[in-house]
């Protein structure tokens, strides 16, 4: 059943409250004096509340898993590199950079 919310704030106490309506049956508004024109500025509810953190959350979803990946790529092993050298000296690794070196 649809809920509807007045939206003469200021004006009406239950507007101030944010109190929900359902028009079925006999609506009285209960405020004093009545307005008789009460159910006609009734505008309806809209879930903007549940689907705004939906939208949150999927965002924030969609960043972790960006960044995951991009994780993944930049600190991957390259996949033709050789593995360094386990036996040589520091010597020989010093006269690579500096031929002149004796």
């Amino acid at each position: 059943m649809a809920q509807y919310q007045c939206v003469q704030f200021g004006i009406c106490t239950r507007a101030d409250k944010g109190e929900c309506f359902d028009t079925a049956g006999d609506f009285k508004c209960g405020r004093d004096p009545e307005d008789p024109d009460c159910q006609g500025k009734l505008e309806p509810m809209t879930g903007g509340s549940k689907s705004g953190l939906g939208l949150k959350l999927g965002l924030a979803i969609a960043v972790v898993a960006v960044l995951a990946v991009a994780g993944m790529y930049l600190f991957k092993s390259p996949s033709g590199s050789q593995p360094p050298p386990t036996d040589v000296s520091a010597a020989q690794l010093l006269k690579e950079v500096w031929p002149w070196l004796p």
